[in-house]
């Protein structure tokens, strides 16, 4: 996580930074961390498709079905 933190600080437009430590925040039960870091991932990469997936994945274990779909599509 700690990599993550400072290659988020060192490049704060570094997508894939975002991505990895929400993967990071999801495998440790963190689910609502990693779709914040999943949504900047978005925000700096509209067509982050793994990003999307994987958002939708963490709010299906959220109950967010809507918002699931919604990630999904």
């Amino acid at each position: 996580m700690s990599d993550y933190n400072q290659a988020i600080s060192t490049d704060s437009q570094n997508a894939t930074a975002y991505f990895n430590r929400g993967v990071a925040k999801s495998k440790f039960g963190d689910k609502q961390g990693a779709i914040v870091d999943y949504s900047q991932a978005i925000f700096l990469n509209p067509q982050y498709f793994e990003a999307l997936n994987n958002r939708g994945l963490a709010k299906v274990v959220l109950s967010d079905y809507q918002g699931a779909i919604n990630d999904f599509t």
